[in-house]
Parts: structure tokens; C-alpha cells; sequence
């Protein structure tokens, strides 16, 4: 055994060696927050969230307490996260141009993004086998 790296002969041998999979596609999931029970104490107000019971708005009709965000909500265990994948813009083939398109459309993601590297599987696999290397989006670093 020595110590030396592997040799790479294209972009998506590397992705594979970095990512520690074969055949790595990344998908660009967004956050999606559920609701699984009333917080115990609070209400629910209308165009605000939930609100401590019993609060009342002062006489410009503002209220004294920010509503819970759903972070806190799910620290009361009250509220579940869970990564969708949206099909138009959610598979990509390297890490890189995900990650370089959700921060362009963070707009589209107010509740958090992640990129998750999965296997290709199917005709998909076959198609990177075969013509992966000509799909490869070199990333800024790469350019000379």
C-alpha cells in the first residue's frame, strides 16, 4: 500500500473519490416545516404565528413578543423539518453548480437548502458512464 492518490482520468472520476460514492448526482433539496402539535401555552393569531396565550396587541395593534419561529416551535418538539427535492432544479452533477445556483435563488429557499449527494441509478448511471465527462460544469477554480 502507499500513500499516493488515486489518478483521475476525468472530472466525474474526482467528484466520485470527493464525495466517496460511485456515480455521484447532488440534489438540491429545500426545507419544508410540518406542524405536529399546538405548543402548550400558546396560541395561534392570525397573520402573526403563535403567540404566549393571553397576549394582547397595544393600542397601534402591535404586540410586545415575537411569534415563534418554527426553529423554536421544533426545539418544543412541535414542528418537524423535512428536505424536498424539487424535480425542475433539483439533480445536478456536481456539488458545485448546486451549490452556486441555490445562493443565485436564495429567494426560492427562505427556509434553508442543503445539497445531498446520492447514487445514480438506472438509465441515468448508464448515461454518466458514458457521457458523463461531457455534462461536467467546471467550477471558477478550475478555469485558468
Amino acid at each position: 500500500m502507499g500513500d499516493s492518490l488515486p489518478t483521475f482520468t476525468g472530472p466525474r472520476d474526482k467528484a466520485c473519490f470527493d464525495e466517496v460514492t460511485r456515480d455521484p448526482i447532488f440534489l438540491l433539496q429545500h426545507r419544508r416545516w410540518m406542524l405536529t402539535e399546538a405548543p402548550f401555552g400558546y396560541e395561534y393569531v392570525e397573520d402573526l404565528g403563535w403567540m404566549p396565550e393571553g397576549s394582547k396587541p397595544d393600542e397601534d395593534g402591535e404586540y410586545e413578543v415575537e411569534p415563534l419561529t418554527m426553529q423554536q416551535l421544533a426545539d418544543m418538539e412541535c414542528a418537524a423539518a423535512h428536505w424536498e427535492t424539487d424535480g425542475a432544479h433539483g439533480v445536478w452533477l456536481s456539488r458545485e453548480e448546486a451549490e452556486a445556483f441555490a445562493q443565485r435563488h436564495a429567494y426560492n429557499f427562505p427556509t434553508g437548502w442543503q445539497v445531498y449527494c446520492v447514487c445514480a441509478g438506472g438509465r441515468l448511471k448508464e448515461m454518466l458512464k458514458k457521457h458523463g465527462d461531457e455534462f461536467w460544469m467546471p467550477t471558477q477554480e478550475a478555469k485558468p
